[in-house]
Parts: C-alpha cells; structure tokens; sequence
C-alpha cells in the first residue's frame, strides 16, 4: 500500500469520527491520526475537533504508550503533510458540518 493509500484510509476515517459515525480508534495509528486531525479543525470545525479529541482521548486513556507526537505522525509517514490533510479533511466535511 502506497503511502497516499495509507492516508486516505485514515483521511475516510477521521472524516467518519467527526461526522459523529460512531467509529472509534482501533490502533494507534488511527487514534494519533484523529488527535492530530483534532488540532488540524480546531479552529474551522469546533465541534468535528471535539468528536475527534474525544475518539483519540478514549483510546489513549486505555494505552497511553501508543501517544506519540505530531512530529512522529508525519516521520512514521500516516500522513503527508499537516496543510494537505486539513485541506482535504476540510473538503471531506464541508457541506456535511455547520
């Protein structure tokens, strides 16, 4: 799987977690990838970057080990890049959250 497979798996899943879908981490790709798609929309989404920080707070409550940082999240290569992936989660959610 290519890298920008990778991302957009995680990209359709965190689009699902803000949407309120009831999806929830299940690793901790997954569980980093919504915290750092929290601070992403923090701004433009309040509400999506609650459901995400909450998804990822949930899961790290049960395995605090697997937190890693920002900086990780890109050098591990579960995203490309900070900008291009809240400009596409932004396009995921637009029309879809107030």
């Amino acid at each position: 799987m290519s890298a920008r497979q990778g991302e957009s798996g995680l990209l359709e899943f965190c689009a699902g977690v803000a949407r309120d879908d009831f999806s929830k981490p299940g690793d901790k790709i997954q569980a980093n990838v919504c915290r750092v798609a929290a601070m992403l929309l923090r701004t433009d989404y309040p509400e999506a970057s609650k459901r995400l920080d909450e998804a990822s707070d949930a899961y790290f409550t049960l395995h605090p080990e697997d937190l890693v940082s920002s900086e990780d999240v890109l050098n591990n290569g579960w995203i490309i890049g900070l900008p291009r992936f809240k400009d596409l989660l932004s396009r995921k959610l637009s029309g879809f959250l107030p």
